[in-house]
């Protein structure tokens, strides 16, 4: 009877830890999300400000746009605004990095995610005036600086439907690049083709 008892107590005991360590790991799931989306509110609260209420309404729409399917799915979160200080870094033949871009989206984990395992997580991709292009993943980890695409495709066994980081970014997509274009002059950045003659040229 007593080993009995006994036996009943630490499988009790074991279960309540185990339930106290999915409830801990739920927790920090939560708090480092909050913390990776906060970091992205913070930056569009900044560029908010002096806005006037047709500005704001405009950032409102365009956060709720959704661009893309499947694998190429993401929630525009804040559109940005063109690199008028260093367009020459900000942009290549094909796609624009505005100033202050987010995006969110769900993709494959990377090779240290060490939350409980899932087919996908979120990763939120945004452009940093300093660091450039930035790929941070809901554990915290971050992607930037050169050779951050090469890192990035590693971290995730190599394989990825997409051909480049603009395409994951987003930037490929027709309607998204002509909302970036909609921005203002893109011919600052001089390398650039727009959208419009591209799909002229390809059609050709």
């Amino acid at each position: 009877m007593e080993k009995d008892a006994f036996a009943k107590r630490f499988v009790d005991a074991y279960r309540r830890r185990k339930e106290l360590h999915n409830l801990r790991r739920m927790a920090c799931e939560r708090i480092n999300k909050k913390m990776v989306d906060q970091q992205v509110l913070r930056r569009a609260i900044e560029k908010s400000k002096g806005m006037n209420t047709s500005d704001l309404q405009q950032s409102q729409t365009e956060q709720a746009a959704i661009f893309g399917t499947g694998a190429y799915r993401l929630s525009l979160i804040e559109i940005g605004r063109l690199p008028t200080e260093d367009p020459e870094r900000f942009h290549t033949e094909t796609a624009i990095y505005p100033i202050g871009y987010a995006c969110r989206k769900k993709y494959r984990g990377h090779d240290t995610y060490n939350k409980r395992s899932r087919d996908r997580i979120l990763y939120i991709c945004s452009v940093d005036a300093e660091k450039g292009p930035v790929i941070t993943a809901d554990d915290g980890r971050e992607w930037h600086g050169p050779g951050m695409w090469e890192q990035f495709v590693n971290s995730i066994g190599n394989v990825v439907e997409y051909k480049n980081m603009e395409e994951f970014f987003g930037f490929i997509n027709p309607m998204l690049a002509k909302k970036i274009e909609s921005l203002g002059d893109v011919s600052i950045c001089k390398r650039y083709i727009p959208w419009n003659k591209r799909a002229k040229l390809s059609s050709m």
